[in-house]
């Protein structure tokens, strides 16, 4: 549920993260920095395959953010800006990852020396 997650959030930000995020599919993303919850919506396409849309959000929030300076925000104001900036960004390019064909029905064998 929508409150188990925004608890997975809370308990993560008490573990020592500064930052913490849930990715849910359709249902979009929610972050949790500490001081409140932010919800993103999904940049919905026809999707592909969706494997790694995830990851695809979570590292591209993290290239965003870090290029506009999030933890360097000066207010919270600039921060919540900075912030929502990023989200958008991870929205977007988490879609762009689901247009490419990913491990299902593509995946290559591994050789091993078993």
């Amino acid at each position: 549920t929508g409150t188990e997650k925004m608890e997975a959030l809370v308990r993560a930000h008490t573990l020592g993260t500064k930052i913490a995020i849930i990715t849910n599919g359709e249902e979009g993303a929610i972050l949790y920095d500490g001081n409140r919850f932010y919800w993103q919506q999904p940049d919905l396409k026809d999707a592909v395959d969706t494997m790694g849309a995830g990851d695809a959000f979570v590292s591209a929030f993290i290239v965003a953010f870090v290029d506009l300076k999030g933890f360097e925000a000066e207010t919270t104001e600039e921060r919540e800006e900075r912030i929502y900036k990023a989200l958008d960004a991870a929205a977007k390019w988490s879609a762009v990852s689901t247009q490419v064909n990913g491990a299902f029905g593509h995946g290559c064998p591994i050789d091993s020396e078993d």
